[in-house]
């Protein structure tokens, strides 16, 4: 049941099933999220002695990608990321120079290049800074951010872009990449506005939940070739 103490709440896609079996339901971080079902001590041998499942969909995703991903990985976390097969994962300590802990996140590795670190929802954007930090290497460092939907329309997307265009000139970069996935007019009517440019639109070309997908690519100009450092 939703009460005026949680409609404000976000809701995980799971959220539907969480309350068709029961779960006590609390405020966790913004979050509409599930703390118990059958009881603490039960739920705790269970997972001790068999197995136990844990919705991660309301914590934040970082992405490492490049030659140097696993460079960046072993940097930053404190388990041992080359022994992970692709598809595998491990709990990991987001670590500091020093040995001291930033945060504890769970690292996925997709391919010999590419990892998914997903860390608690509270602290996505000081560890995102954290390894974006340390980043040494040849890889990217890539973060999401959702706008809650009753959120939308007040600026905020407006906001984060151009911070996102602060940061990428100070770094610097020539060109921002944006994908929109088809149909959507009001995000392409945006990024038009913030001064992107349509590069070309990609028709049917993947499959997802049983649809053919389209997107439209656009960019824009960051910081110009002349004023590129040599």
């Amino acid at each position: 049941m939703t009460t005026t103490a949680t409609a404000g709440l976000r809701k995980t896609a799971l959220n539907s099933v969480h309350r068709r079996m029961c779960a006590k339901m609390v405020d966790f971080g913004g979050w509409d999220m599930p703390v118990e079902y059958s009881g603490i001590l039960a739920e705790h041998e269970a997972v001790r002695t068999r197995a136990g499942l844990f919705d991660v969909s309301h914590m934040g995703e970082i992405e490492v990608r490049g030659p140097g991903a696993l460079g960046l990985v072993q940097l930053v976390s404190c388990n041992n990321a080359a022994k992970l097969a692709i598809g595998q994962a491990h709990y990991s300590g987001l670590m500091t120079s020093r040995g001291t802990f930033v945060d504890d996140l769970l690292v996925h590795k997709i391919s010999d290049t590419h990892y998914m670190l997903c860390v608690n929802a509270g602290n996505q954007d000081q560890d995102y800074e954290h390894i974006v930090e340390h980043n040494t290497f040849d890889a990217t460092v890539e973060t999401s951010i959702y706008l809650d939907v009753a959120r939308r329309r007040r600026g905020l997307g407006t906001a984060l872009y151009f911070a996102l265009f602060q940061r990428l000139a100070q770094q610097p970069v020539h060109v921002a990449l944006a994908a929109v996935a088809l149909p959507n007019e009001a995000s392409l009517a945006l990024h038009r506005k913030l001064g992107f440019e349509t590069v070309g639109t990609f028709r049917n070309y993947a499959r997802k939940h049983g649809e053919w997908i389209s997107s439209t690519w656009l960019q824009r100009v960051i910081v110009p070739l002349d004023a590129m450092p040599s």
